[in-house]
């Protein structure tokens, strides 16, 4: 029995490219009538002051 999928994680650099993962995504998701949740992490850069 394949288990069935709920939740979709679309982690993004909201580069370009990534306009085709999240379409999987979504595709993916309406196909089995899953959530997805998206992340997107920004790195913070210290400049030492």
């Amino acid at each position: 029995m394949i288990p069935r999928i709920r939740n979709i994680l679309y982690a993004t650099d909201l580069s370009k490219n990534s306009a085709y993962a999240f379409r999987y995504a979504v595709n993916s998701a309406q196909k089995h009538e899953a959530k997805i949740h998206i992340l997107h992490i920004i790195e913070t850069i210290f400049t030492g002051h």
